[in-house]
């Protein structure tokens, strides 16, 4: 319960998008296609504004524990999680594995209030490919 005093500024929110390379081996039993197709919608999905909260991060290992829950994958090796800026020039993945969002707050330094983060997947930054080996 807060404060019926204190004034709250409610504002928009800072998308962030990032980027998903992943390389994935099936199980012989499957085709490669459906499956591939199964992986994108479910990460798309999963990372979409409406599954995510502003300020939530996404770590490496919910990424890969997505894509192992569709039927059929055997293996994940994660190449690639990183946010890119509006240009599209990478920016170098966090050593944590964990992509990292700001929630809401205030600049003492500036006076201004910061939107949330939301962290977001561009669909067409998803790679998934087929492991050979």
């Amino acid at each position: 319960m807060r404060d019926p005093r204190a004034s709250v500024e409610v504002d928009g929110y800072d998308p962030v998008w990032f980027r998903i390379a992943a390389k994935v081996k099936i199980d012989d039993a499957y085709l490669w296609g459906t499956v591939k197709a199964e992986i994108e919608e479910t990460l798309v999905d999963a990372f979409s504004f409406e599954e995510r909260a502003f300020g939530q991060p996404i770590p490496s290992a919910e990424v890969i524990t997505r894509i192992h829950g569709v039927d059929g994958v055997v293996a994940v090796d994660l190449d690639e999680l990183h946010t890119f800026d509006d240009s599209s020039v990478a920016i170098p993945p966090v050593r944590s594995d964990v992509l990292a969002a700001r929630t809401a707050g205030y600049s003492k330094e500036t006076g201004e209030v910061l939107p949330a983060q939301l962290l977001l997947l561009e669909e067409s930054e998803l790679e998934i490919t087929e492991m050979t080996t």
